[in-house]
């Protein structure tokens, strides 16, 4: 077989150079190139070198102290005690406890009971129990502060000893912190005489100063002229309409309440209009259809009035005066009606 060198590269000499080896074939390196006996700082391409590590691991003068038990509670403030027990307040800092099965409260070394709150495993209720020592599970009541003193929270099956502070048989007048018993109210509710007899309408439509005859009234100036000009008018301060040409009509909106009874209707005026007429009509909301209501001369009341019901639903209602010869007055129009 035959023989031959291996060579490295030389980055200070830029050269190569032979590889050394012992007579194994091992290669022959510098350790000095990658240990130092002692550390320094900042070194980051050499380690230190055994024998280093070896004195370092028996001084025990190198390293600080190992923490007592002591120093760790004290490291924490104190808060648990040697047993494991929290002797001091707890504060979380607004965090919240999580993952927590349950919470167990009891007062101190000799009480005998203690207070367990538990959440059980796929139910989202909260329960708790009074644990009472050497016995078991005992029976507990739960209390509330109201600003003055602590009342107990009523269970369901203490309710019936609870009912006295909450009930009573029949009502009394001025008590505002308890109620009257089914019992009493079935009663109350099956006895008629107990109660008023329903309003009937006419007693409903008295209350409100509703019944019997009604008006409805409007002033000349609420009527307007159409035709020939409407122009041709003046209103006055008694609230009258005067012609100024003669052919001249007006018409006024009639709004009375929907499901009333026209009973009669009158229009007023001066003696000059009296031969002319009045005529009240229903207008239908659909296609304009005019319909008389009543009609009569100016002075005279109709009393026969037909399609009497109003239905502002449907309906849209007006009054006319036509053909007003000069210096006409119209004073005013009134409907009667009943509801």
């Amino acid at each position: 077989m035959g023989s031959g060198y291996l060579f490295g590269w030389d980055e200070t000499g830029e050269d190569w150079v032979k590889v050394l080896a012992n007579p194994s074939g091992e290669l022959l390196i510098d350790a000095s190139l990658i240990l130092e006996d002692v550390p320094s700082d900042g070194e980051l391409e050499k380690a230190p070198t055994s024998n280093w590590a070896y004195d370092h691991k028996a001084d025990a003068a190198a390293h600080h102290a190992k923490y007592t038990d002591a120093n760790s509670r004290a490291a924490t403030n104190d808060i648990m005690d040697s047993s494991g027990k929290v002797i001091r307040d707890l504060s979380m800092g607004y965090h919240k406890i999580n993952n927590c099965k349950g919470m167990a409260f009891w007062e101190r070394f000799a009480d005998n009971y203690i207070i367990n709150w538990t959440k059980v495993n796929n139910d989202p209720n909260m329960w708790l129990t009074c644990d009472e020592i050497g016995v078991g599970w005992s029976d507990f009541n739960f209390y509330i502060y109201d600003g003055v003193d602590y009342q107990v929270l009523v269970r369901e099956d203490h309710f019936q000893t609870f009912m006295a502070l909450y009930l009573e048989e029949a009502p009394t007048d001025g008590v505002v912190n308890k109620a009257p018993t089914s019992n009493w109210a079935f009663d109350h509710n099956a006895n008629a005489s107990a109660h008023h007899a329903k309003y009937t309408n006419l007693e409903a439509q008295q209350a409100c100063n509703l019944d019997g005859d009604l008006y409805h009234s409007m002033a000349g100036t609420n009527f307007r002229p159409t035709n020939p000009d409407v122009d041709d008018h003046h209103y006055g301060v008694a609230g009258i309409l005067t012609s100024d040409r003669d052919g001249m009509s007006v018409y006024a909106p009639v709004m009375l309440p929907d499901g009333a009874t026209v009973t009669a209707c009158l229009v007023d005026g001066t003696d000059g209009l009296n031969d002319e007429y009045w005529s009240l009509y229903q207008i239908a909301h659909s296609d304009q259809t005019v319909l008389l209501m009543g009609q009569a001369t100016v002075q005279t009341e109709d009393t026969s009035i037909s399609n009497d019901v109003i239905d502002n639903s449907l309906y849209s209602y007006i009054i006319a005066v036509v053909s007003m010869d000069t210096t006409d007055i119209l004073h005013y129009a009134r409907i009667k009606y009943t509801l």
